[in-house]
């Protein structure tokens, strides 16, 4: 395994500021091939193709994403980042909308020193009342 060059934290900096530059290819490549992500509660998809056309439908809102707040903790090669956020979007209709929430995200370093996002959670412990 060579040496960590980028870590956990930057990773999800470079998924929001991605998102907030419509740059859908760039947060997708942040995502582990068969990563999971949560594009609504109790909703779950899997793979990057399918994380590609969630985002999609996200990015067309022109979403304006910050983490307000996060903690992060790891082992050598897995990493729980959690984070309250903010969002803005602007619907078809044009009317703004403000969101917020809590995320955990998980993430695994990979062989060649990268880490990208296994488990992408933005709505914490939401989707375990969606799931019943």
């Amino acid at each position: 395994m060579k040496m960590n060059t980028v870590s956990p934290v930057r990773t999800v900096e470079r998924l929001i500021e991605s998102l907030n530059q419509a740059d859908i290819e760039t947060a997708v490549s942040l995502y582990e091939d068969d990563a999971v992500f949560f594009p609504e509660p109790g909703t779950e998809v899997k793979g990057r193709e399918a994380i590609r056309e969630a985002l999609a439908e996200l990015v067309a809102l022109s979403p304006h994403l910050s983490a307000i707040r996060f903690l992060m903790t790891q082992t050598e090669t897995t990493a729980l980042y959690c984070s309250h956020w903010k969002m803005r979007v602007t619907t078809p209709d044009g009317s703004v909308i403000i969101l917020d929430g809590s995320s955990s995200d998980v993430l695994r370093m990979q062989s060649d020193g990268r880490w990208l996002i296994a488990i992408d959670n933005p709505f914490g412990t939401e989707i375990i009342e969606a799931g019943r």
